[in-house]
């Protein structure tokens, strides 16, 4: 089922692993709510580098602004959670 859900995000078999473990290893709601954060912002992180780089190549950011934008981004998202 979650692997359904997921499918467009699921890129390697690495990915696909992690799901798995978290689909089984976690018998508690709050286990599996734990796990499902650890992938999201795996998935978070992954689309943001991507962005990045596609605007980076706009904007010729540097590597540095690009982390600097991320470390950034996680603080802000550590906030609202």
């Amino acid at each position: 089922m979650l692997e359904t859900i997921l499918n467009k995000k699921i890129e390697s078999g690495e990915d696909l692993a992690l799901l798995q473990e978290i689909s089984t290893r976690f018998d508690t709601l709050e286990g599996f709510k734990k796990g499902m954060e650890e992938l999201r912002l795996i998935f978070a992180e992954r689309e943001f580098y991507s962005w990045a780089a596609k605007d980076s190549n706009k904007k010729n950011l540097s590597q540095e602004d690009n982390v600097s934008s991320m470390e950034n981004l996680n603080r802000g998202d550590r906030k609202w959670n």
